[in-house]
């Protein structure tokens, strides 16, 4: 699953995000999107492996309130699901 989860994430491209997170009525301003998607390239594997709470808590800082408890909300209900898978 490991090897499935990282090519997915080396072929995400912010467009394909941004219209994800639309889908999932979130939507977030020019910042905020740049900054998730390189949280999301970058810390990828510390957020599902290890530890999500530093990189929730850089968010958490990062967004506006609102699309902060969104994106948080929409990480813990994939996790719940897809976490037997990981």
């Amino acid at each position: 699953m490991i090897n499935f989860i990282k090519n997915y994430i080396n072929n995400l491209d912010i467009v394909s995000m941004n219209n994800w997170l639309k889908k999932e009525d979130i939507t977030l301003d020019k910042k905020e999107l740049y900054i998730v998607f390189n949280h999301l390239k970058n810390d990828w594997y510390n957020f599902l492996y290890i530890d999500s709470a530093p990189i929730l808590n850089i968010l958490k800082e990062e967004l506006t309130k609102e699309n902060y408890l969104k994106l948080k909300n929409l990480y813990t209900k994939y996790y719940d699901k897809y976490k037997s898978y990981l």
